[in-house]
């Protein structure tokens, strides 16, 4: 858990030279697929899962901006007592682009609770590209890794994420 969080760290400021509109406020929606990829046991019962998500993005200075997001993914089971289920994640982030191009990457942490109440505290990264399609809009794609604490073995999803998004400010 440390390591990670220092590498997320190393992350973000080692990209000290990015761009991002001060003051921007962009919302994010889109499909997401998630791929469970942890030990052999939590892989074995759950198949990979189809949702949503949805981002908010608050520039913040020139150099990124905060995130915060939510996405749901429903989860098959392949094999019983495992029944189908769902996941939530709820989390809040730093997100940056490089400087002079439409790559990202980003670190995040919140909650992440399953359909069966249980809730656990997560860690992600993202790394990504945005494709501008309008003067106000980009498509956004990129995966996420999410790292759930203390839930069914320590559980790992993988994500692919496609959003639109959208800059609701009127500059």
């Amino acid at each position: 858990m440390k390591k990670q969080l220092l590498i997320s760290g190393v992350f973000i400021l080692i990209l000290s030279n990015t761009y991002c509109q001060k003051g921007s406020f962009f919302v994010g929606i889109g499909p997401s697929i998630g791929f469970p990829f942890s030990n052999k046991n939590f892989s074995y019962y759950y198949k990979n899962g189809i949702g949503g998500s949805l981002q908010s993005s608050f520039g913040v200075s020139k150099l990124g901006s905060i995130t915060i997001s939510v996405l749901y993914v429903s989860i098959g089971a392949k094999h019983p007592p495992v029944t189908k289920s769902s996941l939530t994640l709820m989390k809040a982030g730093y997100r940056t682009n490089f400087s002079d191009s439409r790559f990202f990457v980003g670190t995040d942490a919140g909650l992440a609770r399953y359909s069966s109440g249980s809730s656990h505290f997560v860690i992600s990264g993202m790394a990504g590209y945005s494709f501008k399609i309008s003067k106000k809009a980009y498509i956004d794609l990129f995966p996420s890794y999410n790292q759930i604490i203390g839930s069914l073995s320590n559980g790992r999803w993988l994500t692919a994420n496609i959003l639109y998004r959208f800059n609701l400010k009127k500059n």
